[in-house]
C-alpha cells in the first residue's frame, strides 16, 4: 500500500477538508478489505488465466496483478495456459467450479475466447481481459469490448503498430519500391492482427512504396525467430527492414542479420529486456516501450473495484500508455519483462 499511500498524501494539501475526509475513508475501507484478506461473494480469491507462462509477456501482467492483490490482502491465483485454448477452457470450468470470486483473463486465442467469456459472466464471476482482445480484432476495434467483460485493459496494439511503422518509413530506400519481411507471433493472439495492422496502416498514411514479401510466425521464441529470419535472408536477400511483433523474435533475427553480415534495419515492438539490449548494441532501430506488469496492476484494480461494489462496469476500456524507444531515448525504457 506504500505507493498508494504516497500518491495520496501527494494531493492531500490542496484538497477541501470535505474531499480529504472521503480520500482518509475510501483508504480506511481499502485497509480493511486488506485486513480481512478475502473478498465479499466467491472464494475470496482472484484467478489470472495466463495465455503461456513459458513466454515473457503474461508473466509480468501476472506479476503486476499478483503485486497489486497483496496490497488489498488478496490472494491472485495464477493459471497456465501453457497456449492451449483447451487447457484453458478446462481451467475456465475449474475456477467456477472452485467459486472464485473474479477472473483476470488473458486469452490464448481471442475468437475462442468468446464463450468461455460467456460461461465465466453466466456463474456470475466478473471477468477482466488483460492485454489482448475477447473477440476478432481483425474485424472487431478495441473499444467493440462485449458487454460479458467488466473491461479490457491493454495498450493500443494499433497504436503500438502505428508508431513502430511511422519509424520505419525513415528506414526504407527512396525512390523504389521497398521490400519488407515480417515475423509475427503466435497465430491466434489479437496481438498479432492488431500490431500488424497499425504498422501497415502506418506505411499507408505515409504513401511508403512497399511490398510485403514474406511473413512467417515465430510464436514470440527468440530462437525460433533466429531461424525464421535466417531463412528470410537465404531466399531474400534484398528485404530493405524487417518488422518483428515482439522485442524477443527482434532480437533473435538480429543475431540472424549479424550472422548473415547484413545491415539490415530490424523494429519492433515491447521494450523488453531483450529489445533494450540489442537497441543499445545496434541490432535493433526502434521499438515501443510497453508496460505490462502496469497491465497487471490496473487489470486487479479494476476488478477490485467492481468486486467490493465501488463501480458497477461493463464493456468499460482503460489504455495503458506506451511510447516509441529510439537510441536517443533509449534510457527511458526501464524493461518490465
Amino acid at each position: 500500500m506504500s505507493r498508494i499511500k504516497s500518491n495520496v498524501q501527494g494531493g492531500l494539501k490542496t484538497m477541501s477538508y470535505a474531499k480529504r475526509l472521503q480520500v482518509f475513508m475510501f483508504g480506511a475501507a481499502i485497509m480493511a478489505a486488506a485486513s480481512h484478506g478475502a473478498l465479499a461473494g466467491g472464494n475470496g480469491k482472484v484467478a489470472f488465466l495466463s495465455a503461456g507462462q513459458g513466454f515473457t509477456f503474461p508473466p509480468a501482467v501476472g506479476r503486476g496483478a499478483v503485486e497489486e492483490g497483496k496490497s488489498a490482502g488478496v490472494q491472485v491465483d495464477i493459471f497456465d495456459a501453457n497456449n492451449s485454448v483447451d487447457k484453458q477452457a478446462n481451467q475456465v470450468d475449474d475456477i467456477i467450479t472452485q467459486g472464485y470470486s473474479g477472473v483476470l483473463f488473458f486469452p490464448v486465442d481471442g475468437r475462442v475466447s468468446v464463450p468461455l467469456v460467456a460461461k465465466l459472466a453466466a456463474a456470475g464471476i466478473p471477468v477482466i481481459a488483460t492485454s489482448s482482445q475477447i473477440g476478432d480484432a481483425s474485424k472487431e476495434p478495441m473499444d467493440a469490448v462485449p458487454t460479458s467483460l467488466v473491461a479490457y485493459v491493454a495498450h493500443d496494439n494499433v497504436n503500438s503498430g502505428r508508431t513502430i511503422g511511422t519509424f520505419a518509413t525513415t528506414l526504407l530506400p527512396k525512390g523504389r519500391k521497398a521490400k519488407i519481411a515480417i515475423v509475427e507471433g503466435a497465430a491466434g493472439y489479437s496481438d498479432v492482427v492488431t500490431r500488424n495492422n497499425g504498422f501497415k496502416e502506418a506505411l499507408d498514411a505515409a504513401h511508403a512504396s512497399y511490398e510485403i514479401v514474406a511473413s512467417q510466425p515465430a510464436d514470440w521464441m527468440a530462437d525460433k525467430a533466429e531461424t525464421v529470419c535466417a531463412n528470410m535472408l537465404t531466399s531474400k536477400p534484398d528485404i530493405d527492414l524487417i518488422f518483428a511483433d515482439a522485442d524477443s523474435m527482434g532480437a533473435g533475427c538480429a543475431r540472424a542479420v549479424k550472422a548473415a553480415g547484413s545491415n539490415i534495419p530490424i523494429v519492433s515492438i515491447d521494450g523488453n529486456t531483450d529489445g533494450i539490449t540489442a537497441l543499445k548494441a545496434g541490432g535493433i532501430a526502434a521499438t515501443v516501450c510497453n508496460r505490462p506488469e502496469s497491465i497487471g496492476h490496473k487489470s486487479f484494480q479494476v476488478l477490485y473495484q467492481q468486486i467490493s461494489g465501488k463501480f458497477d462496469r461493463k464493456g468499460a476500456l482503460f489504455v495503458v500508455p506506451n511510447f516509441l524507444v529510439t537510441k536517443d531515448n533509449v534510457d527511458d525504457c526501464k524493461p518490465q519483462f
